[in-house]
């Protein structure tokens, strides 16, 4: 392993093969009761993890969570009342010998198997969580958890790391699928920003004119609102967990769905389709850092202030109020985003990749043009019709005119590679020089290769130039760009 990010996801997956055995009892609707020792590190790693698959996926089951081993008795008693199931965690061998003698049925996670626990009222997963401790072991050595130790003025020592060990993995899970994806999208906001404020004005983008909403616009505010709605009856609950990872979802829809699927929008060369695409992602991130403020405030803090927030901080703004939201397009975004990856999936099947465009789609869900469009274009077909038929079917079949439009898709893709290896904005133009068997198609789709890479003219060259096209097929296609 070469980082601690690596050993934790490679401990989550670990985990997730254990919780196979919870699946088990699922299937039973039993109950369980969960007990696992104070100081372990890795049983209060692996807790968490099943807290959070139970709540999602076992809902029959009913966990109840027992610390430390003097409990052991007590749950072990409890357990033969109400004919439940125990699930020990940790990797201390003595509660599952306490198991055994009280003849309880036992799933046995993060221990090792012990001889006297063989049976078939044992579920064993030892070996997975074999791997899950020496992952949890590497991040417990590796020198940023010491350094968190130190700076909190509490060093690590054997037997005693337990919380401090849940809390910094958390904290680089919440990193990477909140921190990180904000980030990315505030980012790729300020990158278009100058070029949308060409007209002069100062302030935020956003007083510049009226935007023009479109479907993902409508859906995005939808999902905002009921965000807000929801963190907000749970924080009246001080139920602090379920008022945090709604955001996570919204983080995530936010920069995986909305942002990708807008992309197009910022580089267009329509000023009021620019202008629209950031209207509506900067008064997103205003509104979300006023929800994140209570959760992570210095981050909400900066994200208010980049986006052109009013007052002096965000802590002196006034709580939002959701507006309301239309479910509907909550629910037909969803359906579509399901389409979306069947419908890739029989992509992937027919061995063709997504930049290649195929003819058409046929789907059994009915949607409005807009969500039609957008499925269309996540497909990369020309055509999705609505159909009788259950079955979702895809024409593969390849026309010369497809195979060409694949070609230069994947030309535009190469360049959009080099001018990012060499370091240039997103307004910069260049001028590119092109060494190909294919000129006559390059001359067809001169139009469709310029737009979206700031190429202000083609030419061509029978030497071969710095940069490949990977392409299938014969011929080799080569291409330099020139500031």
């Amino acid at each position: 392993m070469h980082s601690v990010t690596t050993a934790f996801e490679q401990a989550q997956e670990q985990i997730k093969k254990a919780l196979g055995a919870l699946e088990k009892l699922a299937n039973e609707g039993c109950q369980v009761l969960i007990t696992y020792p104070n100081n372990d590190a890795g049983g209060r790693v692996i807790i968490d993890h099943i807290l959070k698959f139970q709540e999602k996926n076992l809902k029959n089951i009913q966990i109840h969570k027992s610390l430390g081993m003097k409990n052991y008795h007590g749950v072990l008693a409890l357990a033969q009342r109400i004919d439940a199931k125990v699930v020990c965690v940790g990797n201390s061998s003595s509660g599952l010998k306490e198991t055994a003698i009280f003849h309880c049925p036992v799933v046995n996670i993060g221990s090792r198997q012990d001889g006297r626990l063989r049976g078939e009222n044992v579920f064993d997963c030892s070996n997975e969580s074999d791997d899950i401790y020496r992952s949890v072991n590497y991040v417990l050595n590796s020198k940023e958890f010491q350094e968190i130790c130190k700076k909190a003025k509490n060093p690590y020592g054997n037997g005693g790391s337990g919380e401090k060990m849940v809390d910094f993995l958390a904290k680089i899970e919440i990193n990477k699928k909140l921190i990180q994806k904000i980030y990315n999208v505030l980012s790729f906001y300020e990158m278009y920003l100058p070029a949308l404020t060409s007209r002069g004005q100062a302030g935020p983008v956003e007083k510049i004119g009226e935007p023009k909403e479109t479907i993902l616009d409508t859906w995005i505010t939808a999902r905002l609102n009921e965000l807000l709605e929801t963190v907000t009856v749970s924080l009246d609950k001080y139920e602090l967990d379920r008022a945090s990872r709604p955001i996570l979802d919204f983080v995530d829809d936010l920069s995986t769905w909305y942002l990708r699927r807008s992309r197009d929008r910022f580089k267009s060369e329509d000023e009021s389709v620019r202008f629209s695409a950031s209207f509506y992602t900067a008064l997103v991130l205003r509104k979300l850092a006023t929800v994140l403020a209570p959760f992570v405030p210095f981050i909400a803090e900066e994200v208010y202030g980049r986006v052109g927030g009013e007052k002096e901080s965000v802590h002196l703004e006034n709580w939002p109020k959701s507006e309301g939201f239309d479910s509907k397009i909550i629910e037909d975004m969803k359906k579509v985003r399901e389409v979306v990856t069947s419908a890739l999936e029989l992509r992937q099947k027919a061995g063709h990749k997504v930049r290649q465009p195929l003819a058409s789609l046929s789907i059994h869900d009915s949607f409005s043009q807009e969500l039609l469009e957008i499925i269309g274009d996540e497909v990369n077909v020309k055509k999705v019709s609505v159909s009788d038929d259950l079955e979702m079917k895809l024409d593969i079949t390849l026309t010369d005119e497809l195979k060409d439009e694949g070609f230069v898709r994947d030309i535009i893709r190469s360049i959009q590679d080099a001018r990012k290896s060499e370091g240039l904005s997103p307004s910069e133009k260049i001028h590119l020089v092109i060494n190909t068997n294919k000129k006559s198609v390059v001359d067809s789709y001169s139009g469709m290769i310029k737009a979206p890479t700031q190429i202000v003219d083609i030419s061509y060259s029978d030497v071969k130039q710095n940069y490949l096209v990977p392409v299938d097929g014969g011929g080799e296609t080569t291409f330099s760009i020139i500031k």
